[in-house]
């Protein structure tokens, strides 16, 4: 008599078993094989395209431009085109926006000044940085070779924005005093001393239009160092924002920090340029400012009367 052993029952389950977990293993390798020939999804931009652009050079010679990514924006929100040092984002992005020969319109005050070509790129540190030639006139009246140093200008591939005449100028010595005595109060209601105000330094200091009024609003900043030659000194930095008041200026943002220097960098932060981009008649500002080895920017933004920072990316940081 034939011996009954359970074991031959599950001889064919057990075929077929192993039989489809291998097809599975095979297709799925398969699979992966085929996604991997496919080629990477490129990553698409939307939105309006926001630049920094700066000079760098003496006085007596042309500057020379370069442009930085500020943002895109799209549906009300500004978003970052670019990534902290992410190598995907970033040439996708220089490829189609510092491509050689593209040519942007260039923006100063909130108004049209002229346009920049992009000559070639390079990757920083954090972010792509493109040369680029800068056309026509600032404020009407200077060179666009005066944007250099502490004077920047934005750059954008929109056709309506900042379509008007430049607002931007210096102060008038009237207003330069009466700004200085605001900066002064806010900088003893902080606790400075008269022997330190006496080494209050002036930056960036510029009348601009911010909301079409006809009255100029002031934007500048400041900094108290008690010892300029240290790397690790105590620093008192000033960023306002000030609007008409009478015969003087009433602050609308005072924003101060008082802390000390790492290894001799700050992080004050200074007037780039204005621009109504959201379209509700007052214009955002663009500041850059300081960091540990770096820079980056910020947007600010007026919300129910009040000014509010909105957005900040990453300029570069070696």
């Amino acid at each position: 008599m034939k011996t009954f052993r359970p074991s031959s029952l599950l001889t064919l389950p057990l075929a077929l078993s192993l039989l489809l977990t291998t097809t599975t293993l095979t297709g799925s390798y398969a699979q992966r094989r085929r996604q991997a020939r496919q080629p990477p999804v490129r990553k698409t931009f939307a939105g309006t395209a926001l630049f920094v652009v700066s000079g760098e050079g003496d006085a007596s010679a042309p500057a020379e431009h370069s442009m930085d990514a500020l943002a895109l924006f799209d549906k009300g929100k500004f978003i970052d085109p670019v990534g902290d040092g992410d190598s995907s984002k970033e040439k996708p992005f220089a490829e189609k926006y510092f491509k050689a020969g593209n040519r942007y319109r260039l923006l100063f005050g909130g108004g049209d000044a002229g346009q920049v070509t992009v000559e070639n790129y390079s990757e920083g540190c954090n972010t792509i940085h493109s040369k680029v030639n800068v056309e026509g006139a600032v404020n009407n009246t200077e060179s666009a070779s005066k944007i250099k140093g502490r004077i920047y200008a934005l750059a954008t591939d929109s056709e309506t924005l900042g379509k008007k005449s430049p607002s931007r100028r210096a102060l008038s010595a009237a207003e330069r005093a009466a700004v200085m005595t605001l900066v002064k109060n806010i900088y003893r209601q902080h606790g400075t001393s008269n022997a330190l105000m006496r080494l209050l330094q002036v930056g960036n200091l510029t009348a601009t239009d911010l909301d079409g009024d006809g009255k100029f609003e002031v934007i500048g900043d400041f900094r108290i160092e008690a010892n300029p030659n240290s790397l690790t000194g105590a620093r008192r930095d000033l960023f306002l924002i000030a609007s008409p008041s009478g015969t003087g200026f009433k602050a609308e943002l005072a924003k101060f920090q008082a802390y000390n220097k790492v290894d001799d960098f700050g992080r004050g932060e200074s007037f780039v340029d204005q621009l109504d981009i959201d379209g509700d008649g007052t214009g955002e500002v663009v500041i850059v400012g300081e960091g540990y080895d770096g820079y980056g920017y910020t947007i600010y933004q007026k919300r129910a009367g009040r000014w509010r920072e909105v957005y900040s990316v990453m300029g570069d940081a070696c």
